[in-house]
């Protein structure tokens, strides 16, 4: 049988934590001390659900941006509190929603919630980081598997308007292939660099380079 956790930070309330202000100690900290060892004791799978009640304000936004930093480096799942204001009485605040009342995208919101990752990793994953400022993107596993892609998703008409840079490590041990827009698809394109550590980086550029 397998078993999940799931935790549940509708407004920033687990742990008795509060809210904390994103240079301090709080729900992250709370997260790194309790679920993440938890998580990695049992060796269980993990989903972060129901987060982000909070407006579109810049430390809000902030403090979104460093739980979601923590889901990358525990290669964490999460989902957002709120699509849409569906008169949701669970909360006080109406600004939970990535849409607006008039039916508006937040784009500072969209921002920090659509982050440049790899869903599917052909192998072992040591790390994965997007950096929200930079909208750099770093990569790292052991190959393991060369029948199956390692797939990245990248919101390229948000983060990379002028196109983006790619680089891969080793040279010569992955194809890539763009199979529509926004995603790359890497293949292991040698047999001898199974078992080798694959270092992916992507930057924003002013040229596409893939």
């Amino acid at each position: 049988m397998l078993w999940s956790a799931c935790t549940h930070l509708a407004a920033f309330t687990v742990c008795s934590t509060g809210w904390r202000s994103p240079g301090t100690a709080g729900l992250d900290l709370c997260q790194e001390r309790t679920y993440y060892p938890f998580l990695h004791k049992y060796q269980m799978p993990g989903f972060m659900t129901e987060f982000g009640a909070v407006g579109g304000n810049k430390n809000e936004m902030k403090h979104i941006t460093n739980l979601l930093d923590a889901a990358d480096k525990h290669f964490q799942s999460w989902s957002y509190w709120q699509l849409k204001t569906f008169r949701d009485f669970t909360t006080s605040n109406t600004a939970e929603a990535i849409f607006t009342p008039d039916g508006q995208v937040e784009i500072n919101k969209l921002s920090a919630l659509s982050r440049t990752y790899a869903p599917a990793i052909a192998g072992r994953p040591l790390k994965m980081e997007y950096d929200s400022f930079k909208r750099s993107f770093v990569l790292d596993y052991v190959a393991t598997v060369k029948e199956a892609p390692t797939e990245i998703y990248l919101n390229e008409d948000l983060h990379f308007p002028g196109g983006y840079s790619f680089v891969a490590a080793p040279p010569g041990c992955l194809s890539v292939r763009q199979t529509r827009r926004n995603w790359l698809h890497l293949h292991l394109a040698e047999v001898k660099c199974m078992g080798l550590v694959m270092q992916i980086r992507i930057y924003p550029s002013p040229q596409t380079m893939v």
